[in-house]
This record gives structure tokens, C-alpha cells and sequence, in this order.
């Protein structure tokens, strides 16, 4: 048993850091791609994971350090819409999914938002972007690989123009470019 616990944690480590370390490299030659975020989910049995991550432009219209206390408030709404998951995306009510764990960091910002439930990172570059990066986690009573996934995140967020959506887990890996005009996606009928 601890053999395949060890293969599943291998397996979902490799599959949501090999995205990532894909599209930091590309981060790092051309610089963050404004209007495309990345979405990382895994089912493996009961449970899904995501990790969201998007730049500050996508998200609160400005890339820099909040500045005016406009633009703080702006990023305070978008770290409390965001602590929501179905901000960004909504697993079908047939699923029966229950959010257990939901984390979200601003990478780039020096603002205070201790009185939050957020982690707030300084961690600002040389062109001084931001970042927002969350995490999530549900149990589910009936996750298949009919189960529809809708994306909020659209909506939500007006900058945005495209979602990387990777899937990795129980129902195989596959990736695909989500746009606006995709108004849900059933987690087996993604591309392999």
C-alpha cells in the first residue's frame, strides 16, 4: 500500500510541477503572457487538487504593487473573490465536491493584508509584475470523468483572454487552451 501511495504522490507532483516548470521557462525568455493564466487539476480517487495562477494584470487590471489605496482595495476584492473556488472554476453539483482546503498568495505586493486569511509574498522582480497564485482542495462523493467543469474565471476576471487547463490523475493527463467562449468541459473529453 505504501508503494502505490508513493506512486500517486510521485505521479501528481510530476504532473502539476512539469506544467509549471514548462511555463516558468517560457516566463523567464518572453516574460508573463498577459491575458493567459494556468490551471493545474488532479483527481486521483475522491479528492482534486488545483493550482491557479495568473498575473496581476489578469486579474486587477495593473501589473505593478498596488500604489493608491484604489488599487489596494482592488487587490483586497481579488484576494477574497479569489479564496472562493468557484471563482474560477465550478465542479458540476453532481460531483458532490466539498472545498476543504483553499490558499491564495499575491507574489509582488508589499501591501498589508495581515487582517486577511491570505499569505502575501514580497517577492516583486526587476519589472516589479504580480502575481496571483492559488491553491485548492475538494473531496468528492462522485467525480467521473463525465463530471463538467465550467469556468468562472472568465467572468470574474475581464482581463482575461485564455486559461492553460493541465489535467492529470485518475482520468489520464491531458492539456488544452480554455477560452471565454468555452462554457464548460467535461474532465474525459479533454484532448490526450
Amino acid at each position: 500500500m505504501k508503494q502505490k501511495q508513493k506512486a500517486i504522490t510521485s505521479f501528481i507532483l510530476a504532473a502539476v510541477l512539469l506544467p509549471k516548470t514548462v511555463y516558468a521557462e517560457q516566463r523567464q525568455v518572453d516574460g508573463h503572457v498577459h491575458g493567459l493564466a494556468s490551471l493545474n487539476l488532479v483527481v486521483e480517487h475522491n479528492k482534486v487538487w488545483a493550482e491557479f495562477e495568473a498575473a496581476g494584470a489578469d486579474i486587477v487590471g495593473f501589473e505593478h504593487a498596488a500604489e493608491t489605496p484604489e488599487q489596494m482595495e482592488q487587490v483586497r476584492a481579488a484576494l477574497a473573490l479569489l479564496k472562493s473556488s468557484e471563482s474560477v472554476l465550478a465542479l458540476a453539483p453532481s460531483a458532490k465536491c466539498i472545498l476543504k482546503t483553499s490558499n491564495v498568495e499575491l507574489h509582488g505586493d508589499d501591501i498589508d493584508h495581515d487582517d486577511h486569511d491570505h499569505k502575501v509574498h514580497s517577492e516583486i522582480g526587476e519589472e516589479g509584475h504580480t502575481e496571483f497564485h492559488v491553491t485548492y482542495q475538494w473531496t468528492c462523493a462522485k467525480i467521473t470523468h463525465r463530471t463538467k467543469i465550467s469556468f468562472p474565471y472568465f467572468e470574474n476576471f475581464k482581463q482575461s483572454q485564455q486559461l492553460r487547463f493541465n489535467r492529470a490523475g485518475d482520468l489520464g493527463q491531458a492539456s488544452t487552451l480554455i477560452t471565454k467562449d468555452v462554457q464548460y468541459q467535461e474532465l474525459g473529453d479533454l484532448p490526450k
